[in-house]
């Protein structure tokens, strides 16, 4: 027993390294918790005062209750559009107290938002007048939230399933009211008729669109303008969303005329049927008598567009088991959008298809109680697919590098332009590892895709673009991922034939050079080959009794990378298969780093479970792991990125809380808590940390430090990471700074593991703990490979930090609307 678990031991930190990062202890990362929403009472898009009156101003942020909300996000409001040297209002505060009086004449915005201003805010037009005014209110009302300053209603309405001519109902209110019957159409463009005494609006056409509304013999008007969408479907209902994305064969425009949410969204709490709004819908089909929603036939499934080739080979060999599972390749989508997409800012919230049912709680090492949720079974967001796994994937994956991930809007098409919405897949409270399992909030799956003037948020990666050529992300803001904000890559790879005939130039041990192909040097019986060098480099010592030499050993690594991350196998004039502009875009608090840029781990052990050291304890564990794929990964493509524009990242990190576990599914805590003990007497390995195993917090610590680009307040140290390249595997992706004046941002710093692997002190076997954790920190990079990580940083980091406060500034909404 005790060499079993001394097996159990040598290998979990191996498991782990499939990502690279490890925490034994589960930790939980929070965050401070904002109010959700804004609700007031103003309906319309226009607030009417008389000149030398006064109200008060009313609205309120929700919230949920079981998170109270951190300091900023008392409700406060400004004036927008009003002359300074000649104002028409007079807002004023009177102990949070907001009182607005018309000073004269005119037009102005009023401004609702919280305090830090993160929020989306809620807007309105204030229209003063001396004798008379006219206000036309649609009887579906505007999102009031819309970054876009244009209104965008469709070509159509859906009645009973079917497309016809889209109507808008309103009413006519008129101060003082008793001119209410001098009310007449002054002016209307050739694509909209007016029943004035009906109070609906007919639309005739597509293109801009105008009337104006007089009164009074013409002393005041009203002029209501918007554009009409051609062929463009109003979405009023949770039917009609479905009925122009998922019901869809080839899609529908899709034009939101309100939002859609949870149940707490639109009722405000599990027990009520109230609403709070009037424009909110459900998003999904509920019954009230079972109390759930009927998801499974509504979403859109697809297939992933990811490398399968690990699902593939386990498939063939549960095949021939009974008491193994296959996995499915098929992804979920919640929304598939294969046309434009108009959101007039409303909102789409997905909770409660993507967030996890399963209620547990954990006690951590401080002793506090936290709440976490996990999929239950009757959930369809189960997390992402695994790009490889040791264990059985379909019952109790002991580790698993992750491929691609369930998705609320899959944006599957060419040319597409999703505008002014906001999307996002959960509330989640203030624990941000509650976003393991609820997929990313968007993807995109198509070239010249366009997404502007939107805001997205609250997922594991918020934003996905894989193999996606000119893609446009502009005026957005990307906030709250579990890893990173915006991740992209590319699909496409080519897989280096270990097996085929083509030679390299090796390096050896002992500084002698061969000349072989991948599979020769690479066999395990090789005394003088690539299995060679890599257990002598876990070892710190020649396995075979021979002379060790680490500059030797990290020539021949050296020369096995080269081989297995060989460039010259990316073919073509352009070898870049996606390419990504970020205009004037805001970043806000990712678990990594901002952008991500992905390439396949592609260290030898996933082409013939090289090195033998390692395969000899896997041995040990077959009932554990039961099958162990091989040549399953490759060369990936590379992608490009080019920053502009008032760009800017508010994504600092406090270093103590840096959390980068969301990178790896595993189950292996508990267990190696329990066995921690048994190796030798000691319990040295149950206070393994992310440091021990993936040293990198260490490393950039030092080059942000030497960049600069720490900012410490109160005993606390931030830092900002805009742009991750994944390493390991070959990574050409590049990023430019064309036009970019929001940040600056320095060059890529890289970390280079084997450098720091191969120069680790050596121990004695007489030190079995130094020993092992020695060679358990260095199987890391035998999965992953030895490509360096880069990074880059913020060069000036006091640049986005609240003097006031002592914390990171968050970004203003309201740089959206004012930049659209």
């Amino acid at each position: 027993m005790k060499k079993r678990n001394l097996a159990i031991l040598l290998i979990i930190p191996f498991l782990i390294s499939l990502l690279s990062i490890v925490t034994i202890n589960t930790t939980f990362s929070l965050v401070e918790n904002d109010i959700t929403g804004i609700v007031w009472e103003y309906k319309g898009d226009t607030l009417p005062l008389k000149v030398g009156s006064q109200i008060k101003l009313e609205a309120k942020g929700v919230s949920n209750s079981k998170y109270p909300v951190s300091s900023g996000n008392d409700i406060v409001w400004s004036v927008l559009g009003d002359d300074e040297n000649d104002p028409i209002a007079k807002l004023t505060n009177v102990n949070g107290e907001y009182y607005l009086k018309a000073l004269k004449e005119g037009d102005v915005t009023l401004y609702c938002t919280n305090e830090k201003g993160n929020v989306s805010g809620k807007r309105i037009t204030a229209h003063f007048y001396a004798n008379s005014a006219i206000i036309i209110n649609t009887s579906v009302g505007s999102s009031q939230s819309n970054v876009d300053s244009k209104i965008y209603y469709g070509e159509y309405d859906l009645v009973d399933g079917k497309k016809q001519s889209a109507v808008i109902d309103f009413e006519a209110a008129i101060y003082p009211e008793h001119l209410v019957g001098s009310i007449y159409i002054e002016e209307c463009t050739n694509n909209l008729l007016v029943d004035l005494s009906g109070g609906k609006i007919n639309i005739t056409g597509s293109g801009d669109a105008r009337v104006v509304f007089a009164a009074n013999n013409g002393e005041c008007r009203y002029e209501m303008k918007f554009n009409v969408v051609e062929e463009g479907v109003n979405v009023y209902t949770y039917s009609d969303l479905l009925y122009c994305t998922n019901y869809s064969k080839n899609g529908e425009i899709a034009v939101l005329r309100t939002s859609f949410g949870s149940y707490v969204d639109v009722y405000g709490s599990t027990n009520s049927t109230t609403k709070l709004y009037d424009n909110m819908q459900l998003f999904g089909t509920y019954n009230a008598s079972s109390k759930k929603y009927s998801f499974d036939g509504e979403v859109y499934k697809f297939e992933s567009t990811y490398n399968t080739e690990y699902i593939n080979q386990w498939n063939g060999f549960a095949s021939g088991s009974s008491s193994h599972k296959k996995l499915s390749k098929t992804l979920i989508a919640g929304l598939r959008v294969q046309k434009d997409f108009y959101g007039n800012g409303y909102t789409i919230n997905m909770h409660n298809l993507c967030f996890p049912t399963q209620k547990k709680v954990q006690v951590d090492s401080a002793g506090a109680t936290f709440e976490f949720y996990t999929p239950s079974a009757s959930d369809l967001f189960r997390g992402p697919l695994p790009f490889y796994t040791l264990g059985d994937p379909a019952s109790l994956p002991l580790v698993s590098a992750l491929g691609q991930d369930n998705v609320g809007m899959y944006v599957d098409g060419d040319g597409i332009t999703v505008n002014d919405v906001k999307i996002k897949n959960c509330d989640f409270g203030n624990i941000i590892n509650n976003l393991d399992y609820v997929g990313n909030v968007a993807e995109v799956n198509g070239d010249g895709v366009t997404i502007k003037n939107s805001v997205m948020s609250n997922g594991k990666n918020v934003l996905r673009a894989f193999s996606c050529k000119s893609f446009t992300l502009q005026n957005s803001m990307l906030s709250t991922s579990r890893n990173f904000l915006f991740v992209t890559g590319s699909n496409e790879y080519v897989k280096n034939d270990y097996a085929s005939g083509q030679t390299y130039t090796f390096t050896n041990v002992d500084g002698s050079t061969q000349n072989s192909t991948l599979l020769n040097y690479l066999q395990l019986s090789a005394k003088n080959g690539g299995d060679h060098a890599l257990c002598n480099f876990l070892t710190g010592s020649d396995v075979h009794g021979g002379s060790y030499d680490k500059n030797n050993v990290k020539a021949a690594l050296s020369s096995l990378n080269s081989a297995l991350n060989n460039s010259a196998l990316l073919t073509g004039d352009d070898i870049y298969k996606g390419d990504s502009n970020i205009i004037d875009c805001k970043f806000y608090r990712s678990g990594v780093a901002s952008i991500g840029l992905e390439t396949m781990f592609n260290g030898a052990y996933l082409y013939n479970q090289a090195p033998s050291y390692i395969g000899s304890f896997v041995d040990l564990l077959k009932d554990a792991i039961p099958f162990v794929a091989s040549n399953v990964s490759g060369v990936s493509y590379p992608v490009k990125i080019n920053l502009s524009g008032n760009t800017q990242f508010y994504d600092y990190k406090n270093l103590d809380e840096w959390d980068i576990s969301g990178l790896i599914s595993q189950n292996l805590t508990t267990f190696a808590n329990e066995v921690g003990g048994n190796l030798v007497g000691s319990s040295s390995f149950r206070n393994i940390t992310i440091d021990d195993i993936f040293p990198l917090k260490s490393m950039l610590t030092s080059a942000a430090a030497a960049n600069g680009s720490i900012y410490s307040n109160e005993g606390k140290s931030y830092i900002n990471i805009p742009v991750a390249y994944y390493g390991g595997g070959l990574n050409l992706s590049s990023v430019t700074f064309e036009g970019l004046t929001g940040e600056s941002i320095t060059a890529p710093y890289e970390v280079d593991l084997l450098e720091k692997y191969i120069n680790m002190p050596s121990y004695s076997s007489n030190d079995l703990v130094g020993f092992y954790k020695n060679v358990l920190t260095k199987m890391v990079s035998v999965v992953t490979g030895f490509e360096p990580f880069k990074f880059n940083f913020i060069n000036n980091s006091n640049g986005l930090f609240d003097t006031a406060t002592g914390k990171p500034a968050v970004p203003k909404y309201e740089d959206l609307i004012n930049n659209s």
